[in-house]
């Protein structure tokens, strides 16, 4: 039964899914004078671009929407009108990607892919290296300034120079005494040292010591273009990318890094629920099959470590996610996330997206959870403080309630917000 007064109190919702993507004119003045003519020269050289025809992977619908708010630059950095934004949408805080839909990339990295902070290309010389991770720290600077002007509403997420884990560390340092939020862990890709390597305990490390939740998203999982440029190549790469991000979970947790690290915090972002109790019983069989010698972790099992320090953020929660949370005793692991900017998210129909997922669902706690208190408890955030923000801007639990009529959806091309199954549909 709903508690009392509860139908008119507000509801602070957190979106663990959101990507900024400033231009390079706001990024120079955050580049030292010392790389300032190597800053300009790739500023100047940059050009976005993939090697398969776009209408080969999205949806004309998708397209039209991607373009107008490409065309639509301050919605994808300036700090200020972002909040208009989330004010509209009735967000009261959210975590921070790079990434937006306007093409542009973090400076130095290599290859057409460097949106989203992760390089497509592995730095090979010295002066490389040198350049990548300066560049990491050049957004950073730029991030700082961005989340401050919001500070109880934005968590900004620490980017890393996956080729040089003792550079990953130092950066965790200093975005954290920065004021960053978090850390984004890129998905497994060619020439990257596997998370189960103990190589990467400086980074476990440190995200210890300082409190640091780390995030893995999908859309950052690196898929090969060439192979993915015969048919349907959308398709392909709409399932296959889900697939490599979620490496990430499964080097983890079959390699024993929450054994090590008990107070690590993880959150796989942009994605569908349905697989992971399945994926969940088959890490456990096989860390405990007859093939492979005991794990160090005994007694426990891969689904014990994911229960205590792991997180789904779900972009888009659609009722199948629902339903299978409820079913699989996930309630406690999964987030909402909207993807703003990108088209496929659920901007300016955030509130009704919930309400359509969460049809039929009378559980007060459970919809405060997944809408804002779960993503508070793993990244951070200051409840009280968002309250406050949600009582001005926020829906209350009895419009959280309200079903959405099918002839009601809002018309949203190439939004996957107003989904029914556990996966795309």
């Amino acid at each position: 039964m709903p508690s009392v007064g509860a139908e008119s109190e507000k509801v602070a919702i957190v979106s663990v899914d959101t990507h900024v993507g400033p231009p390079f004119d706001a990024l120079r003045q955050y580049c030292p004078k010392l790389y300032l003519d190597d800053f300009d020269a790739y500023a100047a050289s940059y050009e976005f671009s993939i090697n398969v025809d776009p209408t080969t992977f999205f949806s004309e619908p998708y397209l039209e929407t991607l373009a107008t708010r490409a065309f639509n630059p301050l919605m994808h950095y300036d700090p200020v009108d972002r909040i208009k934004y989330m004010d509209e949408d009735g967000i009261a805080a959210e975590v921070v990607y790079h990434g937006a839909v306007n093409g542009t990339t973090i400076p130095f990295l290599l290859g057409s892919g460097g949106t989203g902070g992760i390089s497509s290309g592995k730095p090979e010389t010295a002066r490389e290296v040198e350049l990548g991770n300066e560049g990491f720290r050049i957004y950073h600077r730029w991030l700082v300034d961005y989340c401050a002007a919001a500070p109880a509403r934005r968590l900004g997420l620490i980017h890393l120079p996956w080729w040089d884990i003792e550079a990953c560390a130092a950066l965790i340092k200093e975005g954290r005494a920065a004021g960053l939020g978090g850390v984004n862990l890129p998905a497994p890709r060619g020439g990257m040292i596997g998370y189960n390597n103990r190589a990467w305990d400086p980074v476990w490390d440190v995200c210890e010591d300082l409190d640091m939740p780390m995030s893995s998203h999908a859309g950052f999982a690196l898929v090969d273009d060439a192979q993915l440029a015969g048919e349907n190549a959308g398709h392909m790469t709409s399932h296959e990318i889900l697939y490599m991000s979620r490496r990430t979970i499964f080097f983890m947790l079959l390699g024993g890094v929450f054994h090590r690290h008990p107070k690590l915090r993880f959150v796989l972002c942009e994605q569908p629920g349905g697989w992971v109790y399945p994926a969940l019983k088959e890490m456990d069989s096989t860390a405990y099959g007859p093939v492979n010698p005991t794990p160090d972790y005994a007694p426990k099992k891969p689904s014990d470590f994911f229960h205590e320090n792991c997180w789904i953020g779900l972009s888009f929660m659609s009722r199948g996610d629902v339903a299978a949370a409820l079913k699989d005793g996930m309630e406690k692991r999964i987030m909402w996330g909207s993807d703003f900017p990108h088209a496929e998210g659920t901007y300016p129909f955030s509130v009704t997206s919930l309400r359509y997922a969460l049809d039929g669902v009378g559980d007060e706690e459970f919809i405060r959870d997944v809408t804002g208190r779960t993503a508070a408890a793993a990244y951070g955030f200051d409840m009280a403080a968002l309250q406050k923000i949600a009582d001005r801007i926020g829906p209350t639990m009895a419009e959280l309630r309200t079903p959405v009529d099918a002839d009601a959806i809002p018309v949203a091309p190439g939004s996957a917000g107003f989904r029914s199954g556990e996966g795309w549909t």
